[in-house]
């Protein structure tokens, strides 16, 4: 996703808005995907992340799931407390 894209969704948000957050080769910036639940952010991830497995030059990549609150962008996490990377080990 461009960054002119990622921009327009993020000046578009609404609460309760999610979007995964990918990192490759940290430090680095963000790029960002809109997703509609949790449930499809965890399928991004896995299809991002088996994809950069892929590409030469990849050592390392984050992931993370972002729900707009507030105004802002917080890390998400389900009723228990669980944010999206424990929610993929629990469900792995």
């Amino acid at each position: 996703m461009s960054r002119a894209i990622q921009t327009r969704f993020a000046m578009k948000a609404k609460p309760g808005d999610l979007r995964v957050w990918n990192i490759i080769n940290p430090p680095r910036e963000p790029m960002h995907y809109p997703v509609k639940d949790h449930f499809h952010a965890m399928r991004l991830i896995d299809a991002l992340a088996d994809s950069q497995l892929l590409i030469p030059g990849i050592d390392s990549n984050v992931f993370g799931l972002e729900v707009f609150k507030d105004g802002e962008w917080e890390e998400w996490e389900n009723e228990e407390g669980d944010d999206i990377m424990e929610l993929r080990k629990a469900n792995g």
